[in-house]
């Protein structure tokens, strides 16, 4: 009679110590967030702060304007579109995502690709940034968003007009000085004379340089519009809104508590192959014992 129960509770224990492992191996935070990239999971409220690429200094901005009449009066306009997709088909979406921007004369910026780690499970990523020409910006939204839930979406736009107009007049001086310094220069005859226009002339020149970075950063940011996408693979067991019901809560509780335990099996398999030396160690102890002990009984 003890012995049916000692071993319905080895297997007991059995049991519990592969779902112990399996819980812990799923949920440790520890084994979380370790990505093949180095790159965490974009979040709902991530996605709309500056975690799908990485951005340049901000523009000084004059006002927010609306799209039509930015149109209307010329405006310098800068536009910032961010999407996070969640996807069950993420190979049709990353290939799609792959040739989108050649449609629209558009072209890829910066990409992060790669997997995400949470204990047993993986969940692949592709966060690119496209440069899309403006013009063409509308259609290319369109297009992005047809047939494909969008998980959270992020777009704003503002002008820079009076900053751009300020650093181009400004430019234009000083392009203005410096040929005047050149021509001072050539008529120079004192060593002084050259020294004191070839120190100011420098000083001209390095100035027309940085003016100039800002003003082509300008004319490139408002010419092509940064659209920003990060797709997020979506487990089987999970929603594509972040939202379930019931029924969904049921079937992902099933789906959790298998996994759990195959990874809890798995890790204990790992376990004591790791070990197998001892535990050879161990069985011939016991069967030492055993042997000795009927030995000893049998002499009784």
């Amino acid at each position: 009679m003890k012995k049916p129960i000692i071993i319905g509770l080895i297997i007991v224990l059995f049991l519990g110590a592969v779902f112990t492992l399996g819980y812990l191996n799923r949920y440790n935070p520890s084994s979380m967030g370790k990505s093949a990239a180095g790159s965490p999971e974009y979040s709902r409220d991530v996605a709309a702060e500056e975690s799908i690429a990485p951005q340049a200094e901000p523009y000084p901005t004059d006002s927010i304007v609306e799209q039509g009449e930015a149109d209307r009066t010329g405006e310098k306009i800068i536009r910032d579109v961010r999407y996070e997709i969640r996807s069950k088909t993420f190979e049709v979406d990353l290939e799609f995502l792959t040739r989108l921007p050649d449609q629209f004369g558009g072209k890829v910026e910066t990409v992060d690709q790669g997997t995400n780690y949470y204990g047993s499970d993986e969940q692949r990523y592709y966060n690119v940034t496209y440069r899309i020409p403006t013009d063409r910006l509308d259609d290319f939204l369109t297009e992005l968003e047809k047939d494909r839930p969008i998980f959270h979406k992020y777009y704003n736009q503002y002008t820079v007009t009076d900053t751009y107009n300020q650093t181009e007049a400004r430019l234009n001086t000083l392009i203005a000085t410096e040929e005047r310094y050149l021509s001072l220069l050539e008529k120079a005859e004192s060593i002084e004379d050259i020294i004191a226009v070839e120190q100011a002339l420098t000083n001209v020149q390095s100035e027309i340089e940085w003016l100039t970075i800002t003003k082509d950063r300008f004319d490139k940011d408002i010419d092509y519009t940064a659209v920003r996408v990060s797709l997020v693979e979506v487990l089987a067991s999970e929603s594509l809104t972040g939202q379930s019901n019931f029924w969904d809560e049921i079937k992902d509780a099933f789906v959790t508590g298998m996994a759990s335990f195959f990874a809890g099996l798995r890790n204990l398999i790992l376990f004591f192959l790791k070990i197998w030396p001892l535990l050879i160690l161990i069985a011939a102890g016991i069967v030492f014992f055993l042997v000795r002990y009927r030995r000893h009984k049998t002499k009784e």
